[in-house]
């Protein structure tokens, strides 16, 4: 086994870093790991679940005393993952994931779509049916009736359809983890909705900002309060339109899920939660009451949608059984539904704040594979584990790292082909 090990070729951490002792620094003062045996276990288990040989805790201590680690990229982020130590102190670039701040310019099809205003009409709803489908179809088809408008007919039907498609446009980014694209969309879809009084579009594109500020203000990793008020203030107007003007019952209903659940994230009073509730409240009812219809242009709502926004509220009051049982009074669905993976994160969650680690990291672990094709589902188990090896109490847990480790190879499969 040593000679094995000897045979690996090794980087100075010094010229990468201009630091002596790096491992050993980071192990013994940032993470107060005095058992240099069970760092060793931990990283051999790592190896052998990859099909690598063991090494000794001899070696570990050599690679210590040396300041140098292995060439092996991928025995490098095990180190990381182990230690929590910065990618950039052992030589390696930040793990691939979507990148919140991307500002995502697809380029049209060359081939732009010829304006027939009921095939679009048809195209506009399956991209709501799966916000997933390329984005290059939809930003051609925004561009012939951004053209239409400019230079041939602005009759009112082509201005409501771009809107539409604008919306839609956004949800579609929204969807892909392209949030600040997402964003400019939206920009553009309320302007045009106030431009023409479309009242009904401008409430559903203030939700839609508000749900968009609100994904980014959850996954960000420096929250801002103004950011978070920007979102409660969009879901008030959104919710305010849908009060004194014709809106569909769906949007509605989701404006004032929306409101709740911004309110409950950082409740300033008694009265923050109670609005909460009784808005949660209000919206459940719209969706039983219209369950039977629905709403070609827009998520499908249903009663599933509130329930887990309930569960979020008793997560921000730090009340985990609760959520636990109200997310148990969800209705089925479907396994590969991203409602699903959002329930089962708040179920992680849930059991992680109850106390119980080992079962509530199962949980999250089990998420991982559909989560890599949902972007922002990934940086929630991303943020997640952050979370836990911030926190003195969980950073040196086995769990906690192993989580760690299925985390990498979900977000770097080219790492372990």
């Amino acid at each position: 086994m040593e000679s094995k090990q000897k045979s690996l070729k090794y980087i100075d951490l010094f010229v990468l870093t201009h630091k002596a002792n790096v491992l050993r620094d980071w192990r013994l003062n940032k993470l107060n790991w005095y058992n240099t045996g069970e760092v060793v276990r931990l990283y051999n288990e790592l190896l052998i679940s990859l099909g690598d040989k063991p090494v000794s805790k001899r070696w570990w201590e050599r690679m210590e005393s040396s300041n140098t680690v292995p060439v092996d990229q991928k025995r490098r982020w095990i180190l990381h993952t182990i230690l929590n130590i910065p990618p950039a102190y052992l030589g390696l670039q930040t793990m691939e994931m979507e990148d919140l701040n991307k500002l995502f310019h697809p380029t049209p099809s060359n081939k732009l779509p010829p304006l027939n205003l009921n095939a679009y009409r048809d195209r506009l709803i399956s991209f709501w049916q799966n916000p997933y489908d390329s984005f290059d179809e939809a930003l051609s088809r925004i561009y012939v009736l951004q053209d239409c408008i400019l230079y041939q007919n602005s009759r009112d039907e082509i201005v409501r359809l771009l809107c539409e498609y604008l919306i839609a446009a956004a949800n579609m980014q929204r969807a892909q983890g392209y949030l600040l694209s997402a964003e400019k969309y939206i920009k553009k879809a309320i302007r045009v909705a106030e431009r023409k009084s479309y009242q009904a579009q401008r409430a559903k594109a203030l939700y839609m900002y508000a749900y968009i500020q609100d994904e980014k203000w959850s996954l960000s990793i420096h929250q801002e309060p103004k950011d978070l008020q920007l979102a409660i203030d969009l879901a008030r107007e959104a919710v305010n339109i849908a009060e004194n003007y014709a809106v569909p019952p769906f949007v509605e209903s989701a404006s004032r899920d929306e409101l709740a659940a911004l309110l409950s994230v950082y409740p300033r009073s008694r009265q923050d939660m109670a609005v909460a509730k009784q808005q949660n409240d209000i919206a459940f009812r719209l969706t039983e009451k219209y369950q039977q219809e629905t709403e070609p242009l827009f998520h499908k709502i249903d009663l599933s949608w509130h329930i887990i926004t309930k569960a979020e509220m008793h997560l921000a009051l730090k009340e985990p059984q609760t959520a636990l049982a109200t997310l148990e009074s969800l209705p089925s669905l479907h396994p590969r539904m991203r409602r699903t993976l959002t329930a089962r994160s708040e179920e992680a969650i849930a059991t992680i704040q109850s106390g119980y680690l080992d079962e509530g990291l199962k949980i999250a672990e089990s998420i991982l594979p559909e989560a890599k094709k949902s972007p922002l589902h990934l940086i929630r188990m991303h943020n997640l584990y952050q979370s836990l090896r911030e926190n003195a109490k969980y950073t040196k847990e086995p769990y906690v790292i192993k989580f760690g480790f299925q985390l990498l190879k979900t977000q770097r499969p080219d790492l372990f082909q």
